[in-house]
């Protein structure tokens, strides 16, 4: 099939041009005459590369690169611009905006054909990759027997509903066959699997829209239930129970009658991980159908009337009262909602006011209570101040301009507030050691952050992390975060290759940070190449910035890892066009990798991608013996984790044992010492 190129020029004379040389090729070959026409082109039937002029009257070669990369149909099409202009701030400009390639004018003909055919080979690679990671995400998130949801994508759906919220309650049942040994006993296990497969569409047939089924391991599945409460999943529950015991599973050896247990629970607000207590509480109440004779639905009874919020009777104060500022001025209906909370005082439209003591158990029940109620847009634009004075409750202005996110202010509590952008006194560096898979040898250390609160203990790296991008300052703090690991470094002088976090900004602000960080390695008795910056993204960026900023970083001289590959927005693609060094796949797929063929085939094909671009593989995560000898059998040639090595603030020596793979083979498993 032809490859279809749009050219795009107001110049008549300059198409002609254009369609002259690349006639001598064989392409589909289509016109616009402005950036309008082109992007109307476009949009009817996607190009697969595109040439347009820079400068157009109406919609330039900019903005069309714009609304290219916008639009999902369009986003990988390959992008030349013809310009005039050869000085780097419009090229940088242009690369920002979305070009992949220039040629300058007057254009050369044979220059024009050999960019084109690199271009067309570029967008192949593009869109077999898309094509492999639509496979690969139905792979990851479907359990690949029944084509239900599989654990991960459980996982994934409750995170997002229990962010989410809004809508009223989230329900979750547990169901288990009963007796379903005998099954597997009697028919054998193909027989056991055309019951399981056949049990997905019978429950799909009495749910509703929007409910969501997954197989939670062996034989129980468990069913989502989004604006759910307590009492409606037992009526849904009750309504699946009696669909399995009225009517036959059908099988190759004949219907198979046979009875589940369902276990049902809802959410509670004061839940510290919402979706491991919701399924928790399930799971308790499907072993009490277990306990009543099976064929059973039982809902747990602390989820009866869940949804009215709690406050302890006891507060101790920390605050003197808060204002809320409902930035939308439905500050009245807001005062309905929360009549449990504290007797609040509506001031205006956007203000609601406070005055009774709380503290943050209070404030953290409220933020997940408006979690339940409300939309993750308008929760956004809700503020709040805390007043540590009663004066400084007396001007809700001066309050107002002090506000913060409510989430922020929490972050910020936890973090004992120290942890400010520019200030190092609390941050400290661990080191995570990283293996050869196939000797055992100490290949490098990962650097990590870790921050040490104002009582002395230490503050998870997430939550330090999630604390500094509320603020805003997380480029600021990714940059002081390098120091203070060169600074450990230079101190403790590890071994093997350094991996540091690199969070890139765009490529103005990378061309600033690269001369910094150059100039601080330069002080270290070390070669340039042993530092690995390990490239996690902002969701802001898009993947041309990303891919324009990581450019300067590698002409600069840096090697470059792919880091949390399967759980990042760091996208698979880059494993094409930016050639790093390493590829790190995440914990995520790593845990249980040796029984889960899910994980399996995407760890697999995440694997042979690299490897045939000459990228060596690191193994995140790795806990247990049985997944160093499935990765190693994989090909994968590093791995880091806990069953390898802690994070220590001291670098950490290697020694050799000898231990027991899954199979009782032997395998050579590092033995760590400080």
């Amino acid at each position: 099939m032809k490859a279809r190129i749009l050219l795009v020029d107001d110049d008549p004379l300059q198409r002609r041009v254009l369609r002259k040389w690349l006639s001598l090729d064989a392409y589909d070959l289509i016109e616009a005459q402005d950036g309008t026409t082109a992007w109307q082109e476009a949009r009817r039937q996607p190009p697969d590369l595109i040439i347009s002029d820079w400068m157009m009257p109406g919609m330039d070669g900019l903005d069309l690169c714009r609304l290219l990369r916008s639009n999902p149909s369009t986003c990988h099409c390959y992008v030349i611009l013809l310009t005039a202009r050869d000085d780097s701030t419009s090229l940088v400009a242009g690369l920002e905006t979305g070009a992949d390639e220039f040629l300058t004018k007057p254009i050369d003909g044979t220059s024009l054909r050999a960019r084109v055919k690199a271009g067309l080979r570029q967008y192949q690679h593009r869109s077999t990759l898309q094509a492999a990671n639509a496979q690969l995400e139905s792979l990851a998130l479907t359990d690949a027997l029944t084509g239900a949801g599989n654990r991960r994508a459980l996982d994934i759906a409750l995170e997002t509903l229990t962010q989410a919220g809004p809508g009223g309650s989230l329900s979750a049942l547990v169901i288990d066959f009963d007796y379903f040994k005998k099954v597997n006993d009697t028919y054998g296990h193909q027989v056991g699997d055309e019951v399981l497969i056949g049990f997905v569409p019978r429950i799909r047939d009495h749910l509703r829209t929007g409910d969501q089924v997954f197989r939670y391991g062996g034989e129980e599945f468990v069913v989502v239930l989004p604006k759910t409460d307590a009492q409606h999943a037992g009526i849904i529950a009750n309504r699946v129970c009696e669909a399995v015991r009225a009517t036959p599973l059908q099988t190759s050896r004949g219907p198979i009658r046979l009875t589940v247990s369902i276990g049902a629970a809802q959410i509670h607000s004061s839940d510290d991980l919402p979706g491991a207590s919701l399924l928790a509480r399930a799971d308790k109440a499907l072993y009490e159908a277990k306990k009543d004779g099976r064929d059973c639905v039982v809902v747990d009874n602390q989820s009866v009337g869940a949804g009215t919020p709690e406050l302890p009777n006891t507060v101790s104060t920390h605050y003197w009262g808060y204002y809320l500022f409902d930035l939308e001025g439905r500050a009245y209906r807001l005062a309905q909602v929360l009549l449990a909370y504290h007797q609040l005082t509506v001031v205006d439209e956007v203000t609601l006011r406070s005055n009774q003591p709380c503290d943050l158990t209070h404030l953290t029940q409220l933020y997940s209570f408006l979690c339940s109620q409300l939309s993750p847009e308008r929760l956004k634009r809700m503020r709040i101040y805390a007043a540590q004075t009663p004066e400084a409750m007396n001007n809700p202005v001066a309050c107002a301009l002090r506000s913060v996110p409510l989430k922020q202010l929490l972050l910020q509590s936890e973090v004992w507030a120290p942890l400010e952008p520019t200030d190092a006194t609390h941050l400290f560096s661990v080191f995570q050691p990283i293996f050869s898979l196939k000797d055992g040898n100490c290949f490098g250390h990962e650097a990590l952050i870790r921050g040490r609160a104002k009582n002395g203990t230490t503050v998870s790296a997430a939550r330090v992390f999630e604390y500094i991008e509320s603020t805003g300052f997380i480029h600021e703090f990714d940059e002081l975060a390098r120091i203070i690991h060169l600074d450990s470094i230079d101190r403790l002088q590890p071994s093997g290759y350094i991996f540091m976090n690199l969070i890139p900004g765009g490529p103005e602000q990378s061309a600033r940070e690269i001369p910094r960080l150059l100039n601080a390695l330069a002080l270290l008795d070390r070669p340039l190449n042993q530092f690995v910056l390990e490239v996690t993204t902002s969701h802001q960026q898009t993947v041309e910035q990303l891919h324009s900023s990581l450019r300067l970083y590698r002409e600069a001289g840096f090697t470059l890892a792919l880091d949390d590959l399967g759980a990042s927005s760091v996208p698979l693609s880059s494993l094409i066009d930016l050639d790093p060094a390493f590829a790190k796949i995440d914990r995520s797929l790593i845990d249980h990798i040796d029984t889960d063929p899910d994980r399996q085939h995407l760890v697999r094909a995440i694997t042979e991608l690299a490897h045939s671009r000459s990228i060596q593989v690191i193994a995140e995560g790795i806990e247990r013996e049985n997944e160093v000898v499935f990765c190693r059998n994989l090909g994968i040639e590093l791995g880091q984790g806990f069953l390898l090595g802690s994070p220590n603030e001291q670098p950490y020596v290697n020694t050799h044992a000898v231990a027991r793979g899954a199979e009782g083979a032997e395998s050579a498993l590092p033995v760590l010492q400080p």
